[in-house]
C-alpha cells in the first residue's frame, strides 16, 4: 500500500479551470477557481480553508476534512471566507424539466466556520453549513433567483413540456356566438379615458381599466376607377380587409410592468401575428445588493398557428392541460425578442363599428388559467416528503451562531439550528419558508430580524381568454356613368358597393393575481432558553415549542400566528412557561391556553401580561397575576383565573362568556363587548377607579357576580366608574345575579357594596330582564339607571326582580319619583346619594355642594318646604328657619321648631361655644307627604353653659 504525503499548503493566486488534486492541510485561494465536476469538489486531509478570491463550481463544493484513503469525514478546523471572497455552486444542465446533471451543493463543515463574503447555490441547490462556532456576521448566503428554463410542445401541439413551476388550473376551447359590441367598454374618469375588456367567459373578466396593446394590418388594397360628376376619371385604392389584434392586460400591482410584441405567422399569407405579453418586475437582492429582473411571458398563437387543440402536460401526474395556442415561459421567447411593438391605440370603435352588419358574430375562443409558483423547486413526490425536501435550501447547524447583519436570500427553505444564538441583530432574512431550532447557553435567547411578515416575490394566478371572429362593413361610393354620350348632362348615377371585412383577434389577460408581497411561513419554531425574547413576527404552521420559563413577545414587530396544522396553543407547547408578556400580536385559530389545562394538572403562570393583541377562538389564562392593557379577542370564551388581576387601558371582545375568577381584581378605563354572559367570581376586592377611569361592560346574556364557593359578595370594592349594559332580545328572558347587601334607602349602600356607576337596560319586544340575589336579601345599588326602549309604563313588565333583590338607584333617564316603588317596591330611589353620574353642583349655605340631580330637578318634591317644588325653586335646599321657645324653667327645657319638608331626614346639633365640634342632639324625620311643623325638645342640664343650635338635612 502506497501512502501519499500530505502537503502543508495548497495556494492558488491565479486562475484554475481544471479540478485540482488537493491533498493539503491548508487550502488557500487568493485567485479564481472555476471548475465543472459531476459531484461536489472535495479536498483531502484539509484542516483549514481560506478564500479571498472567487470559487465557482458546477455542481459545487464539499469542504470539510476528508481522508485521502478510507475513513470517516469530519469537520475541518477552520473555514474562513473573507469579505472579498465568493463561493458559488451552480445547478447542472436542465432540459424541459428533466435534470440531466445534479443540483448544486455547497457543503461546509468546520469547527470554526466564518463567512464574511458571499456564498450561493443555484435555484435548485442545497447549502449546508455545520460547525461548532459559526460566525456569519455581515456575510451573505443566497439561493440564486428563480429564472426558469423555457417551454416547448410537439409539432401538432398535443403534448407540451411546461416551464418550471407553472401549474395548470383550467383549459378550454370552444366556438359560439358572442356579442362583440360588449367586449370593450369606455370609462371616463375626469380627464382620463380608460377601457374595460371582458371576455364571454369568467377567465376574460377584467375588473378595472386594462393596459392595452393594439396592432392593425391590412391586405393589399383594391384599385378602382370611378367617374365624378364633371366626367373626370379618378383612381381609388379601396381597403377590403383589415386585421385587428389587441391584448388587454390587467395588473393590480403598480410594481409589475407590462409590454407586448407582435410576431408574424410562420405562414406568409396569414396576416395574423403571435401576441406575446411580458410581465416583469425588479427586486433588489439583499445579498448582492443588485437588482434581480424577474419575468413571465405569455404567447398567444390562436390565429397565427394552423390549429388549436388541448395539449397534455407530459411531465406531471396526474396529467394537466392547456390550449396549444398558449405558451408560458419565464425566459424571453424569440417571438418577443424579434416581434414588433404595437402600432395603434384603443378607440371606441376598435372592436365594433356602428355600421357593422351585425353585433353578434360566431367566434372561436380558448381559455386558460395557471399559477406561476413562487417556489423554484417542487416538493418531491416521495413517501414522507415535506417542506424539508424542497429544492433551494439553506441549512445551518451550529453550536454557537452569530447572525448579526447576515443577509439571506432564498426561494426554498432556510433552516437555522443553534444551541446558542449569539446575535441576530439587523439580519436581513429575505426568504419566505423558514424553520428554526434555537437555544441559548446563557439563559437568554433574543430572536430578531430573522423573519419578516412578507418578502417581495414574483408569481401568482393568471387567467386568459382569447377569441377570433370577423365582421363586415358596407361602404357606398358614388360613381357617375354615361352609356350613350360623353356629355355630362347625360351621365347617370351608378353607386359602387364596397364591403370591408374586419378580422379580429383579442387576448384578455387578468394578471391581478401576480402579487409581489409573499407571506413568510415558519414551518417550525423551537426556542430553548430560560428567557425568550421574540422580536419577529412568525406565522407557524407545523411545530411550536419552547422550554422557556419567561417569554416576551416584543414590540413593535414581534408576534406568533399559528395556522394550518397548528391550531391550538396549549401548555404542551410551553410546558415550563411561568411568565408571559405580549407586546406584539398572538393569533391562534382555535384555543389559546395560558397556564390552564382542564385535563392535565399543570402549574399556572406566575404572570400573564398582554399589552397588545391576542386573537383566538377561545382564550384561557390562569396566573397569579393577570393584566390586560391591550386587546383580547375570543370567538367563544374569555376565561381568567388569577389571584390578583387588572383590566386597565384595554379592551376585549368575546363571542361567548367573559368569566373572571380572582381574589382581587381592578377595572380601569376598559371596554368589553361580550355576546355571552359576564361573570365575576371575586372573593376579596372588585373595584374600579371611579369616574376618572370609566369602564364599559356590554353583555349579551346577562351579568353575574358571586363568590365561586358561596353566595357572598367580595369583601370590599365598588364599580362606580363602570357602565354595565345588558339587553334582552325579543321574547327572551335574560337572568342576572348580584350579591350586594341590602342596606335600604341609604347612601351606605354605595360604599364597599359592589355599587355600579351606570346600569343600562335594553329590552326587546315581549322580553324581560330578570334580577336575582345570591342570598335571601340582596341589592344592587346603581348611580344612574338608564332604560333603552322601555317607557315608564312598561317597567313593571320589562323588568323582573326576585323577592330576594332590590334595585336602588340615585338617578335615571325616566322620572325618578315615578320609578320609585315600582316592581312591587323592589325599585327604590336613593335621593340622598349624589354620585359621579347622578349629581349636580349647587350653592347651598354659601358653599358649592353636590346634590342629587333627580332631586334637584324634581317637579314634585319641595326639599326646603317653602311651597315651591325643587325644579321651580332657585334655592331648593335653603336651611331650615329655627325658632326657640322656653317650655319650662325647672328644669330648663327648650322647644326648637321649624317647618320640615316632606320625607326628609333632619339632624339637630348643638355646641356650647362656636369653636367646638357640633354634637348630635337627635334626628328627626318627617314621614308625611307634605311639609309640616316639626318640634324637638332639649332638657338642658343644670349648670350647663349657653348652647347654640342648628338644624340641617342632606339634600
Amino acid at each position: 500500500m502506497v501512502s501519499q504525503a500530505v502537503d502543508a499548503f495548497y495556494i492558488n493566486s491565479g486562475v484554475v479551470t481544471t479540478p485540482p488534486n488537493v491533498n493539503a492541510t491548508n487550502f488557500v485561494n487568493n485567485g479564481t477557481i472555476s471548475i465543472f465536476t459531476s459531484l461536489p469538489f472535495s479536498t483531502s486531509n484539509t484542516e483549514n480553508f481560506t478564500n479571498r478570491g472567487a470559487m465557482s463550481g458546477s455542481v459545487g463544493w464539499q469542504l470539510d476534512h476528508a481522508p485521502s484513503g478510507a475513513g470517516i469525514r469530519r469537520a475541518a478546523a477552520v473555514f474562513h471566507n473573507h469579505p472579498q471572497g465568493t463561493v458559488t455552486s451552480s445547478d447542472g444542465f436542465v432540459i424541459q424539466g428533466l435534470t440531466l446533471s445534479t443540483t448544486s451543493q455547497l457543503l461546509i463543515g468546520a469547527t470554526n466556520l466564518i463567512n464574511e463574503g458571499i456564498m450561493s447555490v443555484g435555484e435548485l441547490g442545497l447549502m449546508s453549513l455545520r460547525g461548532t462556532n459559526v460566525n456569519l456576521k455581515r456575510g451573505g448566503l443566497q439561493v440564486a433567483p428563480f429564472l426558469g428554463q423555457g417551454t416547448s410542445q410537439n409539432t401538432n401541439g398535443t403534448v407540451f413540456f411546461p416551464e418550471t413551476a407553472i401549474i395548470d388550473n383550467y383549459a378550454g376551447i370552444g366556438t359560439n356566438n358572442i356579442n362583440t359590441a360588449a367586449i370593450l367598454t369606455q370609462v371616463v374618469v375626469g380627464n382620463t379615458t380608460n377601457y374595460l375588456a371582458q371576455g364571454p367567459t369568467a377567465f376574460g373578466t377584467v375588473a378595472y381599466p386594462a393596459i392595452s396593446y393594439v396592432n392593425i394590418t391590412n391586405r393589399p388594397p383594391l384599385n378602382l376607377t370611378i367617374t365624378n360628376s364633371t366626367g373626370q376619371v379618378t383612381n381609388m385604392l379601396l381597403v377590403t380587409n383589415w386585421v385587428v389584434q389587441g391584448a388587454f392586460v390587467a395588473v393590480s400591482s403598480t410594481n409589475v410592468g407590462t409590454r407586448a410584441r407582435f410576431y408574424p405567422s410562420v405562414t406568409p399569407t396569414n396576416l395574423f401575428q403571435t401576441i406575446t405579453v411580458e410581465l416583469s418586475t425588479t427586486i433588489n437582492n439583499p445579498v448582492t445588493t443588485q437588482d434581480d429582473i424577474l419575468t413571465l411571458y405569455v404567447s398567444d398563437r390562436l390565429t397565427s398557428a394552423t390549429n388549436t387543440v388541448i395539449s397534455t402536460n407530459n411531465t406531471v401526474q396526474p396529467r394537466t392541460y392547456k390550449p396549444s395556442a398558449y405558451m408560458v415561459s419565464r425566459l424571453q421567447p424569440f417571438e418577443f425578442v424579434f416581434g414588433d411593438a404595437p402600432n395603434s391605440v384603443v378607440t371606441n370603435d376598435l372592436l365594433y363599428k356602428q355600421n357593422f352588419t351585425n353585433a353578434v358574430a360566431p367566434a372561436r375562443w380558448v381559455g386558460y388559467g395557471f399559477t406561476a409558483d413562487k417556489l423554484s423547486g417542487v416538493q418531491p413526490v416521495i413517501p414522507g416528503g415535506s417542506i424539508t425536501n424542497i429544492a433551494g435550501r439553506i441549512e445551518i447547524n451550529a453550536g454557537s451562531l452569530n447572525l448579526e447583519r447576515t443577509r439571506f436570500r432564498s426561494d426554498g427553505l432556510v433552516t437555522v439550528r443553534s444551541k446558542h444564538l449569539y446575535s441576530s441583530t439587523n439580519a436581513n432574512m429575505d426568504a419566505f419558508n423558514l424553520n428554526f431550532d434555537l437555544g441559548s447557553t446563557n439563559g437568554t435567547l433574543r430572536m430578531q430580524s430573522l423573519a419578516k411578515q412578507s418578502v417581495t416575490r414574483f408569481g401568482g394566478d393568471v387567467q386568459l381568454w382569447s377569441g377570433t371572429w370577423s365582421n363586415t362593413q358596407v361602404l357606398i361610393i358614388t360613381n357617375n356613368f354615361a352609356p350613350d354620350t360623353n356629355v355630362p348632362p347625360n351621365y347617370v348615377v351608378s353607386p359602387i358597393t364596397n364591403i370591408i371585412i374586419y378580422d379580429y383577434h383579442v387576448m384578455i389577460m387578468n394578471a391581478d393575481g401576480i402579487a409581489l408581497p409573499t407571506p413568510v411561513t415558519t414551518f417550525g419554531f423551537i426556542a430553548r432558553a430560560t428567557n425568550v425574547f421574540l422580536g419577529d413576527s412568525l406565522r407557524i404552521t407545523n411545530n411550536f415549542y419552547t422550554d422557556a420559563q419567561r417569554m416576551t413577545i416584543e414590540a413593535p414587530g414581534g408576534g406568533i400566528a399559528l395556522s394550518d396544522g397548528l391550531q391550538n396553543l396549549t401548555t404542551g407547547n410551553a410546558p415550563n412557561l411561568r411568565y408571559f408578556t405580549n407586546n406584539g400580536n398572538v393569533t391562534v385559530p382555535n384555543e389559546a391556553r395560558f397556564g390552564y389545562d382542564p385535563v392535565a394538572n399543570v402549574p399556572s403562570y406566575v404572570t400573564f401580561v398582554n399589552r397588545s393583541n391576542i386573537f383566538a377562538a377561545g382564550i384561557y389564562a390562569r396566573s397569579t397575576y393577570f393584566e390586560n392593557a391591550g386587546y383580547l379577542s375570543s370567538g367563544t370564551i374569555l376565561y381568567v383565573d388569577t389571584v390578583s388581576g387588572r383590566m386597565e387601558n384595554g379592551s376585549s371582545d368575546t363571542g361567548g362568556d367573559l368569566n373572571i375568577k380572582a381574589s382581587d381584581f381592578k377595572l380601569r378605563n376598559y371596554t368589553n363587548q361580550t355576546a355571552g354572559a359576564v361573570i365575576f367570581s371575586i372573593t376579596n376586592t372588585l373595584y374600579d377607579n371611579g369616574s376618572t377611569g370609566p369602564n364599559r361592560i356590554v353583555c349579551g346574556d346577562g351579568f353575574h357576580a358571586q363568590i365561586a364557593s358561596g353566595n357572598g359578595k367580595p369583601t370590599s370594592g365598588d364599580l362606580l366608574g363602570t357602565s354595565l349594559e345588558t339587553a334582552a332580545p325579543i321574547f327572551a328572558s335574560i337572568d342576572h345575579t348580584w350579591p350586594g347587601t341590602d342596606r335600604g334607602v341609604s347612601t351606605a349602600g354605595y360604599s364597599n357594596n359592589l355599587a355600579v356607576g351606570r346600569l343600562v337596560l335594553s329590552v326587546g319586544f315581549d322580553a324581560e330582564l330578570a334580577f336575582y340575589g345570591t342570598g335571601t336579601s340582596n341589592a344592587i345599588y346603581v348611580d344612574y339607571l338608564q332604560f333603552a326602549g322601555v317607557g315608564i309604563d312598561a317597567v313593571d313588565t320589562a323588568i323582573y326582580t326576585d323577592p330576594n333583590i332590590i334595585i336602588y338607584f340615585a338617578d335615571s333617564n325616566l322620572p325618578a319619583e315615578q320609578l320609585d316603588g315600582k316592581l312591587g317596591g323592589h325599585l327604590r330611589w336613593v335621593k340622598s346619594y349624589a354620585g359621579a353620574y347622578s349629581s349636580v353642583d349647587l350653592l347651598v349655605n354659601g358653599q358649592v355642594t353636590k346634590v342629587n340631580r333627580a332631586l334637584r330637578q324634581s317637579l314634585i318634591l319641595d326639599s326646603d318646604g317653602d311651597g315651591l317644588a325643587n325644579g321651580f325653586d332657585s334655592s331648593p335646599f335653603d336651611p331650615a328657619v329655627l325658632s326657640l321657645s322656653l317650655a319650662s324653667s325647672s328644669p330648663l327645657t327648650l322647644n326648637l321648631g321649624w317647618t320640615a319638608a316632606a320625607n326628609t331626614i333632619y339632624k339637630i346639633e348643638y355646641v356650647t361655644n362656636q369653636t367646638q365640634t357640633w354634637q348630635l342632639l337627635k334626628n328627626y324625620t318627617n314621614n308625611a307627604a307634605s311639609a309640616a311643623a316639626a318640634s324637638v325638645t332639649d332638657v338642658v342640664p343644670a349648670g350647663s353653659p349657653q348652647r347654640y343650635y342648628r338644624v340641617g338635612y342632606q339634600p
